[in-house]
Protein backbone atom coordinates (compact mmCIF):
# COMPACT_ATOMS: atom_id res chain seq x y z
CA UNK A 1 0.00 0.00 0.00
CA UNK A 2 1.41 3.41 -0.99
CA UNK A 3 1.44 6.33 1.38
CA UNK A 4 -0.99 9.09 0.11
CA UNK A 5 1.14 11.81 1.72
CA UNK A 6 4.21 10.78 -0.29
CA UNK A 7 2.12 10.58 -3.47
CA UNK A 8 0.74 14.13 -3.01
CA UNK A 9 4.24 15.50 -2.24
CA UNK A 10 5.53 13.86 -5.41
CA UNK A 11 2.66 15.35 -7.48
CA UNK A 12 3.27 18.77 -5.96
CA UNK A 13 6.98 18.51 -6.82
CA UNK A 14 6.17 17.50 -10.42
CA UNK A 15 3.68 20.39 -10.79
CA UNK A 16 6.15 22.87 -9.32
CA UNK A 17 8.92 21.74 -11.69
CA UNK A 18 6.58 21.83 -14.71
CA UNK A 19 5.37 25.34 -13.80
CA UNK A 20 8.94 26.59 -13.31
CA UNK A 21 9.94 25.13 -16.69
CA UNK A 22 6.99 26.77 -18.44
CA UNK A 23 7.65 30.13 -16.79
CA UNK A 24 11.33 29.99 -17.73
CA UNK A 25 10.51 29.15 -21.35
CA UNK A 26 7.68 31.70 -21.73
CA UNK A 27 8.66 34.53 -24.12
CA UNK A 28 8.21 37.38 -21.61
CA UNK A 29 10.39 39.65 -23.76
CA UNK A 30 7.90 39.44 -26.61
CA UNK A 31 5.62 41.93 -24.88
CA UNK A 32 8.48 44.37 -24.27
CA UNK A 33 9.97 44.45 -27.78
CA UNK A 34 8.69 47.25 -29.98
CA UNK A 35 9.70 46.77 -33.59
CA UNK A 36 8.32 50.04 -34.99
CA UNK A 37 8.91 53.78 -34.62
CA UNK A 38 6.78 56.89 -34.56
CA UNK A 39 6.96 58.13 -38.15
CA UNK A 40 5.61 60.89 -40.32
CA UNK A 41 6.44 63.74 -42.67
CA UNK A 42 6.58 67.50 -42.33
CA UNK A 43 4.46 68.89 -45.15
CA UNK A 44 3.62 72.30 -46.56
CA UNK A 45 0.02 72.93 -45.53
CA UNK A 46 -0.93 74.44 -48.90
CA UNK A 47 0.98 72.31 -51.40
CA UNK A 48 1.17 69.09 -49.30
CA UNK A 49 4.80 68.78 -50.47
CA UNK A 50 7.55 67.60 -48.07
CA UNK A 51 9.54 70.29 -46.25
CA UNK A 52 13.29 69.90 -45.93
CA UNK A 53 15.16 71.45 -43.00
CA UNK A 54 12.29 71.44 -40.51
CA UNK A 55 13.26 70.62 -36.93
CA UNK A 56 10.93 68.00 -35.45
CA UNK A 57 10.64 67.47 -31.71
CA UNK A 58 9.14 64.47 -29.92
CA UNK A 59 7.86 64.86 -26.36
CA UNK A 60 8.23 61.87 -24.02
CA UNK A 61 6.03 61.91 -20.92
CA UNK A 62 5.50 59.93 -17.74
CA UNK A 63 2.30 59.54 -15.75
CA UNK A 64 2.39 59.85 -11.98
CA UNK A 65 -0.68 58.75 -10.04
CA UNK A 66 -1.58 59.96 -6.61
CA UNK A 67 -4.41 59.20 -4.21
CA UNK A 68 -6.96 61.45 -5.92
CA UNK A 69 -5.49 62.27 -9.32
CA UNK A 70 -2.96 61.48 -12.03
CA UNK A 71 -0.71 63.88 -13.91
CA UNK A 72 1.55 63.48 -16.91
CA UNK A 73 4.60 65.57 -17.60
CA UNK A 74 7.51 65.75 -20.02
CA UNK A 75 10.65 63.89 -18.94
CA UNK A 76 12.67 64.20 -22.15
CA UNK A 77 12.60 65.37 -25.74
CA UNK A 78 14.25 64.06 -28.89
CA UNK A 79 14.73 65.99 -32.12
CA UNK A 80 15.86 65.71 -35.73
CA UNK A 81 15.97 67.74 -38.93
CA UNK A 82 14.07 66.55 -41.98
CA UNK A 83 15.74 65.72 -45.28
CA UNK A 84 14.32 66.31 -48.77
CA UNK A 85 11.55 63.77 -48.18
CA UNK A 86 10.37 65.63 -45.05
CA UNK A 87 10.34 62.37 -43.09
CA UNK A 88 11.05 61.92 -39.40
CA UNK A 89 11.18 58.98 -37.01
CA UNK A 90 11.51 58.55 -33.25
CA UNK A 91 11.85 55.46 -31.07
CA UNK A 92 8.72 54.23 -29.31
CA UNK A 93 9.93 53.33 -25.82
CA UNK A 94 6.70 52.08 -24.25
CA UNK A 95 3.24 51.28 -25.59
CA UNK A 96 1.54 53.73 -23.29
CA UNK A 97 0.72 56.62 -25.63
CA UNK A 98 3.22 58.82 -23.78
CA UNK A 99 6.56 57.56 -25.04
CA UNK A 100 6.45 59.59 -27.25
CA UNK A 101 3.31 61.56 -26.56
CA UNK A 102 3.37 64.25 -29.22
CA UNK A 103 5.43 65.70 -32.08
CA UNK A 104 5.75 69.23 -33.43
CA UNK A 105 7.95 70.96 -35.99
CA UNK A 106 9.45 74.35 -36.62
CA UNK A 107 11.07 75.84 -39.70
CA UNK A 108 12.21 79.37 -40.50
CA UNK A 109 9.54 81.36 -42.37
CA UNK A 110 6.80 78.83 -41.49
CA UNK A 111 4.36 78.37 -38.63
CA UNK A 112 2.77 75.25 -37.17
CA UNK A 113 -0.80 74.48 -38.32
CA UNK A 114 -1.79 70.95 -37.26
CA UNK A 115 -0.60 67.36 -36.80
CA UNK A 116 -2.25 64.11 -37.84
CA UNK A 117 -3.11 61.76 -34.98
CA UNK A 118 -4.47 58.24 -34.93
CA UNK A 119 -8.24 57.75 -34.46
CA UNK A 120 -9.13 56.83 -30.85
CA UNK A 121 -9.75 53.13 -31.60
CA UNK A 122 -6.36 52.72 -33.29
CA UNK A 123 -4.63 54.77 -30.59
CA UNK A 124 -6.07 52.51 -27.87
CA UNK A 125 -4.69 49.41 -29.62
CA UNK A 126 -1.14 50.86 -29.40
CA UNK A 127 0.11 49.00 -32.47
CA UNK A 128 2.27 50.29 -35.32
CA UNK A 129 -0.73 52.08 -36.88
CA UNK A 130 -1.05 54.30 -33.79
CA UNK A 131 2.47 55.63 -34.40
CA UNK A 132 2.69 55.89 -38.19
CA UNK A 133 1.52 58.70 -40.45
CA UNK A 134 1.93 61.39 -37.78
CA UNK A 135 2.29 64.10 -40.42
CA UNK A 136 2.90 67.70 -39.35
CA UNK A 137 1.66 70.62 -41.46
CA UNK A 138 3.45 73.97 -41.57
CA UNK A 139 2.27 77.05 -43.47
CA UNK A 140 4.33 79.83 -45.03
CA UNK A 141 4.49 82.99 -42.91
CA UNK A 142 2.98 86.18 -44.26
CA UNK A 143 5.65 88.79 -43.37
CA UNK A 144 2.96 91.48 -43.18
CA UNK A 145 0.92 89.45 -40.68
CA UNK A 146 3.19 86.87 -39.00
CA UNK A 147 1.79 84.19 -36.71
CA UNK A 148 3.39 82.79 -33.59
CA UNK A 149 3.20 79.05 -33.03
CA UNK A 150 1.93 78.13 -29.57
CA UNK A 151 3.73 74.94 -28.64
CA UNK A 152 2.80 74.76 -24.98
CA UNK A 153 4.65 74.04 -21.78
CA UNK A 154 5.72 70.53 -22.84
CA UNK A 155 8.46 72.01 -25.02
CA UNK A 156 10.13 73.28 -21.83
CA UNK A 157 10.19 69.75 -20.37
CA UNK A 158 10.64 70.97 -16.80
CA UNK A 159 10.93 67.45 -15.28
CA UNK A 160 13.87 66.31 -17.43
CA UNK A 161 16.68 64.64 -15.51
CA UNK A 162 19.57 66.11 -17.51
CA UNK A 163 20.46 68.75 -20.08
CA UNK A 164 20.87 65.97 -22.67
CA UNK A 165 17.20 65.10 -22.13
CA UNK A 166 16.21 68.64 -23.20
CA UNK A 167 18.76 69.23 -25.98
CA UNK A 168 15.94 69.01 -28.55
CA UNK A 169 13.87 71.53 -26.56
CA UNK A 170 16.77 73.99 -26.53
CA UNK A 171 17.25 73.65 -30.30
CA UNK A 172 13.50 74.13 -30.88
CA UNK A 173 13.41 77.23 -28.65
CA UNK A 174 16.45 78.76 -30.37
CA UNK A 175 14.79 78.41 -33.77
CA UNK A 176 11.58 79.87 -32.35
CA UNK A 177 13.47 82.80 -30.83
CA UNK A 178 15.12 83.58 -34.18
CA UNK A 179 11.69 83.52 -35.86
CA UNK A 180 10.14 85.79 -33.25
CA UNK A 181 13.07 88.22 -33.58
CA UNK A 182 12.21 88.53 -37.28
CA UNK A 183 8.47 88.71 -37.03
CA UNK A 184 7.02 90.18 -33.89
CA UNK A 185 7.76 93.89 -33.63
CA UNK A 186 6.47 95.19 -30.24
CA UNK A 187 6.41 91.70 -28.65
CA UNK A 188 10.00 91.00 -29.67
CA UNK A 189 11.66 92.06 -26.39
CA UNK A 190 9.16 90.20 -24.20
CA UNK A 191 9.38 87.01 -26.27
CA UNK A 192 13.18 87.23 -26.40
CA UNK A 193 13.49 87.51 -22.62
CA UNK A 194 10.98 84.72 -21.93
CA UNK A 195 12.54 82.32 -24.45
CA UNK A 196 16.12 83.03 -23.36
CA UNK A 197 15.17 82.30 -19.76
CA UNK A 198 13.70 78.95 -20.89
CA UNK A 199 16.87 78.07 -22.80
Amino acid sequence: MTNPIHKSKFLLLVLTCATATLLAAWPWDREKKIDFKLTGQVLDNDTKQPLEGAFVIAIYKEVKSGFAAAANYCVKTKGMYTGKDGKFHFPVEKLDGNSPYWVSAIKPDYYYVISDIAPPKIHREQGAAAYSGRNIYLAKQDPANPRVSGDGDDILCRRAASRDDVAASIEFLKIGLAENEKNNGPLKQQIREATQSMI
